[in-house]
């Protein structure tokens, strides 16, 4: 049975404002899963940074990755004197947008001829520097989403529209990645670091008018926090961790973008030292990978429709999982191989 709404007195979300969303989520997760997605291979192959230095670096990136999004999150989720005149969300993804694009593009210009430990260092810095506003941004467009588009019709129909954006703009930009990177050559990845960047400023001027909010938003924020409970950070953390479903989301969510990004980590390696083929394959495997995602979209809106979000939540979570299980013997650990063998 589909799930009903009431919408006869609610001013519903134009389909431009959810295109116009839609591209803040080409913008988060482009780069959550494929901006970095060579940087393993990058620093190790191509620039030569020893194995020992990547994971230790890897691992100082992923602790600052797992405390700064939901510290900043809560710093910056408060109404101050600009943000109750401009909006709570909206100024901070513009204020990150060119700090998250030069942080990015200074990932992939290490500086060379100095030193393994002067590279290790630069990674560390950029890559965090880099996740620091990144996490703001991304914080606050996903943060904006359910009070830009607030009923349950709202969310499923601008997803389902920003799905398709993603799928269609993401596989453009993964196909132009691999007709500009290629093996051996450093200077090909600063290259196409540059073009990504032009690409993702140029989506920031489509986000900008979606992400704008309402006067009435504006004053709702800054009610909400005058009469909120203003707890400190751990206390907060606290009470979210007591909370069942948030613990299952969050533990889900972890779960998920780890298989993604051992995914896509390893198939530089798999392109180069498995099969043996240039970069530039990796457009077939964004093409197939994309004619099937555009295809599901209209099964997966009815289903959610009918059963709602929560059910379609878990049904497709399993099955990505199981969908994940054939990759294990040649990529998941393909990157990490290399890397056991220091300790042999």
């Amino acid at each position: 049975m589909a799930i009903e709404e009431d919408l006869s007195q609610w001013e519903i979300a134009s389909t431009g404002k959810m295109i116009s969303y839609g591209f803040g989520y080409v913008f988060v997760n482009y780069l959550l899963l494929y901006g970095l997605a060579n940087l393993l291979y990058f620093y190790e192959v191509e620039m030569g940074l020893p194995a020992i230095y990547i994971l230790i670096a890897g691992v100082i990136f992923a602790l600052w990755n797992m405390v700064n999004d939901p510290l900043l999150g809560f710093l910056t989720d408060k109404p101050v004197k600009w943000t109750k005149k401009y909006g709570l969300r909206a100024p901070w993804v513009i204020i990150c947008t060119p700090l998250v694009l030069i942080f990015f593009y200074l990932i992939w210009v290490p500086p060379q001829g100095e030193g393994a430990m002067v590279m290790f260092l630069w990674f560390i810095i950029m890559t965090c520097a880099f996740d620091t506003f990144f996490s703001i941004y991304n914080d606050h467009m996903y943060g904006g989403y359910t009070n830009q588009f607030p009923s349950e019709y709202e969310r499923r129909r601008s997803f389902a529209i920003a799905t398709i954006i993603m799928f269609v703009v993401i596989t453009a930009m993964v196909v132009i990645s691999a007709l500009i990177i290629q093996f051996g050559n450093p200077a090909s990845f600063a290259s196409w670091a540059i073009v990504m960047i032009i690409l993702l400023a140029i989506y920031s001027i489509i986000i900008f008018p979606g992400i704008r909010e309402s006067e009435e938003m504006k004053q709702m924020f800054v009610t909400a926090y005058e009469k909120a409970d203003r707890a400190s950070f751990f206390a907060t953390l606290k009470v979210a961790l007591k909370n069942k479903n948030f613990r299952v989301s969050l533990a889900g969510y972890t779960i998920q973008v780890t298989a993604q990004t051992i995914y896509l980590a390893s198939m530089p390696f798999m392109l180069k030292d498995v099969y043996g083929v240039p970069f530039a394959m990796n457009t077939l495997l964004a093409l197939l990978g994309t004619i099937a995602a555009l295809c599901s979209i209209p099964f997966w809106y009815n289903y959610s429709r009918k059963h709602g979000f929560k059910k379609t939540y878990y049904v497709t979570y399993i099955l990505q999982g199981l969908l994940y299980l054939p990759f294990l013997p040649s990529s998941a650990f393909s990157p990490f191989i290399k890397i056991l063998k220091l300790f042999n």
